[in-house]
């Protein structure tokens, strides 16, 4: 069945290390599978969905917070 996700943590990187799907945005659409990373820019923030039908699973790497 298909999972759907927003990627709601930004900037952040994502590391794919379990399974495929699409990213998928306004007028954006892209193939992920295990290995693959990308960076979603602050300006992108619950923009961007994950969807899968075979299951995905991400790892948000987030920069350190500044005061």
């Amino acid at each position: 069945h298909r999972v759907a996700y927003i990627l709601n943590a930004a900037p952040a990187v994502y590391v794919a290390v379990k399974g495929e799907g699409m990213l998928q945005g306004e007028a954006y659409s892209r193939e992920i599978k295990q290995g693959d990373y990308f960076f979603l820019p602050y300006q992108a923030s619950g923009k961007v969905e994950a969807v899968s039908e075979q299951g995905l699973e991400l790892v948000e790497c987030l920069p350190p917070e500044f005061y």
